[in-house]
């Protein structure tokens, strides 16, 4: 019912516009015949005023009671300043100047002639086309019909004693008038089919309101299916979004696993330089003792040996029981501190490799964000360029940790100078579950953590650029 009224208004308001629209029309017509008039009276007044100017400077050089011909035929200086000064009143309005004196009822001669292209000599006589239309003592204008009204001709003549002594001609254009005519015309044009066009539409929202009406029921109808279809979709959404929940659980599961698999073998891998030490002062005071050769400043030294590399062994735990400790706060760091912890971890496996490490690291880079989830996708990052490097086989291997600030975006990169990504999987290397490693050395969860952790937690962006030369992974934040 409401949908009803809303539809009786909103057609009210269209009758309403379309009457405003032809009011405006018939008020556009008044005003359009007032401005074409209002053109003609500003260029009659501008002529007039030019001419008069002409006139009073013809006066002012010309003696009177002298004949114009008879006085510029016997002073030629006199008739070069009449036409130099008659030129200078060209302009692209004024097509011709004349100066005219009257022979006779329908001829005349030319005293000066400013036509750029088609100039009369002087005293040459001259018939126009509309003779009767140049004797009058009254400054006066004509159109020519048979020019197609292109051009008016304005005469003002210079009388003495009732006698017209010369008269001066001006072709004058009318093309700015018709260009104006002709923009009237269209928008006159424009507002009838705008009128139209109204009264069409008016005609269709009737229909429409009559075959909606009849649409109505089935509408309503059409609307409880919908919402029972809504209900059920949501049903299923929501069902879907639990098993995406589980599913991103297995694999944070999964991913944390193989977190952990890397964190030991690289645990591992740093103890086992302490262990081998401990391992040799134990067998050393082992032979010792058998061989009654042990004193009390040997197994002193061996046992401090033992102690230190016990307490290295002790701080690597520390670091990566600091590593793996869950973070929820934000915290400000160095970034550069940050690259350097998580090297102490992985730098012992990457020389173990033979992979050198270059830095380029800004100094007083300062961040606010989750230390320990940026060090996780790093660690990831390093992994992942150790390995890349080790299939390729190039030598000497290389790793580039740089990070700098841009603009408002602090920039974290890892570049190694493998054999790059191959095109036909560099759009896949984010998927869940995708490697290119051997079964058992890979998940193919590293990198899809590393986005998700920096895309959803640390806000920023994960990317890569890889050529023949080697990939570069760019942390972005």
């Amino acid at each position: 019912m409401n949908r009803i009224k809303f539809q009786y208004i909103f057609f009210a308001f269209a009758i309403f516009l379309g009457a405003t629209i032809f009011l405006l029309y018939h008020n556009f017509l008044e005003t359009e015949k007032y401005i074409q008039k209002l053109i003609l009276q500003e260029d009659l007044r501008e002529l007039r005023q030019t001419t008069d100017n002409i006139k009073r400077h013809l006066l002012r050089i010309i003696p009177p009671h002298i004949d114009f011909y008879t006085y510029l035929q016997t002073h030629p200086d006199v008739y070069k300043d009449i036409q130099k000064d008659l030129e200078l009143f060209i302009i692209d309005k004024y097509k011709f100047i004349y100066l005219l004196e009257p022979v006779d009822k329908d001829r005349f001669r030319f005293l000066v002639d400013t036509s750029r292209n088609d100039r009369a000599s002087f005293g040459e006589l001259y018939t126009p086309l509309e003779p009767q239309e140049y004797h009058t003592l009254s400054p006066h204008y004509f159109f020519h019909k048979e020019l197609k009204n292109i051009w008016l001709t304005y005469i003002n003549p210079v009388v003495e004693h009732g006698k017209i002594k010369a008269l001066i001609v001006i072709d004058f254009s009318l093309e700015q008038a018709h260009l104006i005519e002709k923009s009237l015309k269209t928008l006159e044009n424009f507002l009838s089919g705008l009128i139209l066009f109204l009264s069409g539409l008016i005609a269709i929202m009737v229909l429409f309101a009559y075959f909606d009406y009849k649409r109505e029921r089935k509408m309503v109808q059409a609307y409880e299916k919908l919402e029972k279809l809504n209900k059920e979709l949501e049903h299923r959404v929501e069902e879907k979004i639990k098993e995406l929940r589980k599913k991103d659980a297995i694999i944070l599961n999964q991913s944390k696993l193989a977190a952990m698999g890397e964190m030991i073998n690289m645990i591992a891998h740093q103890w086992r330089q302490p262990l081998n030490a401990i391992s040799v002062s134990a067998i050393n005071m082992q032979i010792e003792a058998n061989m009654g050769l042990s004193n009390p400043q040997s197994i002193e030294e061996n046992a401090k040996m033992i102690q230190q590399q016990a307490q290295l062994m002790s701080r690597v735990i520390d670091d990566f029981m600091d590593y793996a400790r869950p973070e929820k706060k934000k915290e400000r760091f160095d970034v550069k501190e940050m690259v350097e912890e998580v090297l102490k971890m992985i730098e012992p496996q990457l020389k173990n490799h033979n992979i050198s490490i270059v830095l380029d690291l800004a100094q007083d880079l300062y961040i606010e964000s989750y230390k320990k989830d940026l060090e996780h996708v790093l660690l990831n990052l390093l992994s992942n360029a150790r390995d890349a490097l080790d299939e390729c086989g190039k030598e000497p291997k290389k790793i580039i940790i740089k990070a700098y600030k841009e603009k408002d975006r602090i920039k974290i990169e890892v570049k190694d100078n493998g054999c790059g990504i191959p095109k036909h999987i560099q759009e896949r290397i984010f998927e869940p579950y995708f490697t290119t490693k051997e079964q058992g050395k890979g998940t193919g969860l590293g990198l899809y953590m590393s986005r998700k952790i920096v895309r959803e937690k640390l806000k920023g962006d994960l990317f890569f650029e890889s050529f023949d030369t080697g990939t570069t992974f760019i942390i972005e934040l």
